[in-house]
């Protein structure tokens, strides 16, 4: 099992100011911050996030509130893979 870190940590050891929330997916404590309808968007924002200092972003993706693959997001929505 991760240890828990708190939310204010990252928001004042990264600068961040946006909402950071805090879900436990398979034992582990998975922090997500913004919500976006653009893969091109979520990439940008982890590249943001990964640029203030914070090590292994990553885009997950939510479909009805559940968690699924990235892969699975791009075909529901029709969009394409971007590096």
């Amino acid at each position: 099992m991760s240890r828990h870190v708190p939310v204010s940590y990252y928001q004042s050891t990264y600068s961040l100011s946006e909402t950071i929330n805090l879900e436990q997916i398979d034992g582990l404590h998975k922090y997500t911050v913004g919500n976006f309808n653009e893969y091109r968007s979520a990439r940008d924002h982890r590249e943001a996030v990964k640029n203030k200092g914070v090590q292994g972003p990553f885009v997950a993706a939510y479909s009805n509130g559940k968690r699924i693959t990235v892969q699975e997001a791009l075909m529901i929505s029709s969009q394409k893979w971007v590096r």
